[in-house]
Formats: structure tokens, sequence, C-alpha cells
């Protein structure tokens, strides 16, 4: 994401509590020298749908995402070329299974690529296998949510409301802050997104944990995020969130290797209870990220040391001939794909 453009999602994101700080140069080691952090990049944001086809339709009507080829497309198709659209029957397939714990389903998937952003979205869709929609609020902890700039708010809104989406923002309009309008919503899905009115493209992601310290053992101790936050709590934009009341903490970091931005949420003094969200894969709303990683087997042995729970099968990753994959959980159940991509 180019300087401008981030240093302008920073200022009127979620929350209006971002903290400026340079790319994350990994954990020091014993030595006091900088290692590498296990994460170098993002491939795609993803959730899971209840239908493959209304989240593409809605995802490409309301908000112009574009169809895309697997990240690892070169390897799977001719040239790249773009997965079939949603439509395609799902399969079944048994190293799916494995990875995400799913025996028994079919899936099937669909590709989006962001206008200006640096990684992409997926819908991943599981069927003949039970599921339960999730639709946290974002002081739950577990919840996620993607932050997207777009050009005209109104005009978002209005094809959002035709297209089955929802607005949490209380009173149901846009807030301004600091002299940028921005709405937290709903997909068809009950996923949660904020929209920020902005003439430049640019996107994030943010979480809401339950506990920073286990969050930074993850993200930061593990993974070689350099997480910064805040010293207090503050309740400027309570409303924004779809709360009457309450305090919130926001800390931040970039996705190691790259310009993108994640967001960490703690909540206080609510109006109401959170709910800790533990999801199944194969649930409408399950969250995930795809990191590419620097050398999984290291990066698998350590997270076994730390007791990070494993969700893919047996502790081990499957085999493509692209690449390899295996999913666990972060401290608040959001799944993590570590992904080693073939060379």
């Amino acid at each position: 994401m180019p300087a401008a453009i981030l240093k302008y999602t920073v200022v009127v994101s979620l929350l209006i509590a971002r903290v400026s700080f340079g790319q994350a140069p990994g954990f020091a080691s014993p030595s006091g020298k900088p290692e590498p952090a296990a994460v170098t990049g993002l491939y795609n944001w993803i959730h899971s749908t209840a239908d493959a086809d209304r989240g593409w339709d809605f995802y490409r009507s309301v908000l112009n995402m574009q169809m895309a080829s697997s990240p690892f497309g070169a390897a799977i198709t001719p040239a790249g070329a773009a997965q079939p659209r949603p439509r395609a029957e799902g399969s079944q397939d048994p190293l799916v299974w494995d990875l995400t714990n799913t025996r028994g389903s079919r899936f099937r998937n669909v590709f989006m690529r962001i206008p200006g952003v640096d990684f992409g979205h997926e819908l991943s869709e599981f069927s003949e296998i039970d599921r339960r929609p999730i639709r946290a609020n974002l002081w739950d902890p577990g919840a996620t949510m993607l932050i997207l700039n777009v050009a005209n708010l109104d005009e978002t809104l209005d094809r959002l409301k035709k297209a089955g989406g929802q607005i949490v923002t209380t009173g149901s309009k846009p807030v301004k802050l600091h002299g940028t309008r921005a709405v937290i919503v709903r997909d068809p899905d009950g996923c949660l997104l904020e929209l920020i009115e902005s003439p430049a493209p640019g996107a994030a992601i943010g979480l809401t944990v339950a506990n920073m310290e286990n969050t930074r053992r993850f993200y930061e101790d593990l993974l070689g995020f350099k997480l910064q936050s805040p010293a207090g709590f503050e309740n400027r934009a309570v409303k924004l969130a779809g709360l009457t009341r309450g305090e919130y903490r926001v800390s931040s970091a970039l996705v190691p290797g790259t310009s993108i931005r994640l967001e960490f949420y703690e909540f206080r003094n609510i109006a109401g209870s959170a709910h800790p969200i533990r999801y199944r894969f194969q649930d409408p709303g399950a969250p995930q990220f795809q990191f590419r990683v620097r050398d999984l087997d290291a990066l698998i042995e350590e997270a076994k040391k730390r007791g990070v729970p494993f969700v893919s099968i047996g502790q081990k990753p499957i085999e493509r001939p692209f690449g390899r994959f295996i999913f666990v959980t972060d401290p608040d159940g959001v799944f993590v794909e570590f992904v080693h991509p073939r060379k």
C-alpha cells in the first residue's frame, strides 16, 4: 500500500486511535540482533460463507471487487487463469478435510481482488456438514472486521442495502470523525466491514481480543509482528462500533514484509455484555488469515512448544504441488493459515 494511503487509513480507520510506526523488523534474539520475522506476507483475508454465489454478488456489486485467480494460480491453471466462478459444484477433497478438520464436507471458494490493495479477499463455502452461522458484535473477543476505503459512502450504502447488507453503527448512519465519515456494516453472512469515505483505495483488518498479553505472545513473539499500543482507553467513537456506552483501545501492527495494517481492539465498560466467539471452520462468518511464512517446519515446532491450538489433523501440513499449508488458531479463536509456497 503506498505510504500516502497507509497514512490516511491510520488517521481515519476504526476508533481514531491509531499509532504511527515503522515496518515490523521481527523480534530480538538473545544476542540483541533482530531475527527475521516468521511471517513474510499476507495472501488473502478469508471468511467462510453460507453461499459463495451470494457472497460474490455482494462484494462485486457493492464494493467493486473483481474475480481473481488463486494466489497460487500459476501453479494450478495455465498462465494463472482465474478460477471458475463460485457456481461451480463443490468438491470433496480429503486434503481440504485434513487442513480444516471438516471431514465429509463439500468445499468451494471464490477469490477476489480488492481494487488498489495488496492482499486478496476469499470466500470459502462448506456444505454437507453441520454449520452454525456466527454474527459477532465488534466488542466480542474473536470478532473480526475488514476495513475498506470507498470513494462515495452514500452510494455504497445504497448498494449495500439492496444487496442484503446491514448497518451496525448506532443510529444506522455514518458518523463523522476528524472530518471523515465512516460506518460499520455487515455483509449477508454477518461479517463486519468498516467503510471509510476516501478518494484513495485502502484496506486494513481488525480483530477484537480478550487479553492483549496473550495476543502479543502469538503475533509478536511467535510470528514476528511489532505491536504498538496506546497508554489508555477512550470513548470518542463507541457509536461507530454500535455501542451507546463503553471504552476501547486500539493496538496496531504491520504484517511483516508489507504495509498491510492489522488492528487489535480491546473493549471495557460497554453497554451490555461481550461473548467470546469460538468458530468451527465450516461456520459462516468464520475468519481466516492466510500468511506466507519463512520456515514452515521451524514455525510448526515452535507453535507446538508454545501450546498453540492446531486445526489441521495431526498437526501436520498438507502437501500440494504449489505449496504446504497448515491451520492453527490465535488466542481468540481466529483461524491462521501458515503457507510455504513452492518455488
